[in-house]
């Protein structure tokens, strides 16, 4: 008799992510901070009714725990597909071993190509039996393997601006397409002064190198089309460089882009990248921000390209738990030699704790 191996079904006899949490056997971490948990509360007053979703979370709150706790509780209470998004392929791996080997919480790393994932971790993320963690890159790509993720939470978004862009950020190498930075460069010539043209072109010393500016954009107005003709004749004469794809995404909206300048690059980047024009970010039914810093001015929802973010403020008692927000001094800048040490006894006196270096 032929004999099957049934998959195993998790139980989802619990109301909340402590709830959980407080059954798994196979954790080091034993509880979790009062303060963890409120957050945690805070975010399931508002998870059913709200798209996107921010929570504050100071540098060394355990933000990781967090959001992977509220991961694990939708997998497993509505078999939703998670994906958690890390800055890079370094942390990725960190937050894998975290969630495996300290909270007990099933987790898969997805790095390198996508055809080399292993069949067993893909369909154990389609089926929802395992989270999915990976770097922004892993999402923002030109064909992402990634394309119907549930619950998408973003670990560090306040570094992602960068990541979540490139997925349309046209890079001109010059050592690469020299021949497009040259006629690019031309075209510029015609509204850029001499000096910062030849820069471009013959940089003289090494603090050439270091620099970089920007097109005017009033200036781009009547220039579009110039700039449009020149990418298309380039590409049907190299079909094969690698500014294809990136300018097929913006070639249509280059008045809504800025234009960086350098000796080495030049780099054509929105003002606000069109997620929710890409389906895999903008279908997921919920979006979870994680940050140390939030801002009030509408930094995280440009860089991601959403028109509004709920935020939900840092809970009571985090200080007593966290290495807190660091501030940075340089002493030298301001002051002489002379008062250096008057204003260092100074700051000492106003804070729990100081590092001088």
């Amino acid at each position: 008799m032929a004999k099957f191996r049934l998959s195993s079904v998790d139980n989802t006899n619990f109301d909340t992510p402590q709830q959980m949490y407080d059954d798994y056997k196979n954790r080091t971490i034993d509880s979790i901070f009062n303060y963890q948990s409120d957050m945690i509360d805070l975010y399931l007053k508002e998870e059913k009714n709200t798209k996107d979703i921010a929570l504050e979370l100071p540098t060394g709150t355990g933000k990781t725990l967090i959001g992977l706790l509220i991961g694990e509780f939708r997998r497993r209470k509505y078999k939703e597909k998670i994906l958690y998004l890390c800055p890079n392929n370094q942390l990725v791996n960190q937050t894998v071993k975290h969630a495996v080997e300290e909270y007990g919480i099933k987790a898969t790393a997805f790095l390198g190509k996508s055809r080399n994932y292993a069949p067993a971790d893909k369909s154990a993320y389609f089926s929802a039996e395992t989270i999915a963690i990976t770097s922004y890159n892993g999402l923002f790509n030109s064909n992402p393997f990634f394309t119907d993720a549930d619950i998408i939470i973003f670990d560090d978004a306040h570094s992602g601006e960068s990541y979540v862009a490139s997925n349309w950020t046209v890079t001109v190498d010059k050592a690469k397409d020299k021949e497009l930075y040259f006629s690019l460069a031309d075209n510029f010539k015609t509204y850029l002064e001499q000096e910062i043209y030849e820069r471009m072109l013959n940089p003289a010393s090494m603090s050439d190198y270091y620099w970089i500016d920007m097109i005017p954009n009033i200036r781009l107005v009547n220039q579009a089309h110039f700039i449009i003709k020149i990418f298309n004749d380039y590409i049907t004469r190299n079909p094969e460089t690698e500014v294809q794809y990136a300018w097929s995404m913006v070639q249509n909206h280059i008045n809504a882009c800025n234009i960086f300048i350098s000796c080495e690059e030049i780099v054509i980047r929105p003002f606000i990248p069109p997620t929710l024009d890409f389906s895999p970010f903008k279908n997921a039914k919920q979006r979870i921000y994680m940050s140390a810093t939030l801002g009030k001015s509408g930094e995280l929802e440009r860089a991601f390209g959403v028109p509004a973010i709920k935020k939900l403020p840092m809970v009571k008692d985090w200080e007593n738990k966290t290495i807190g927000r660091r501030f940075f001094m340089f002493p030298l800048a301001s002051f002489s030699e002379e008062r250096v040490e008057e204003v260092l006894l100074k700051m000492i006196l106003k804070v729990n704790r100081s590092l001088i270096i």
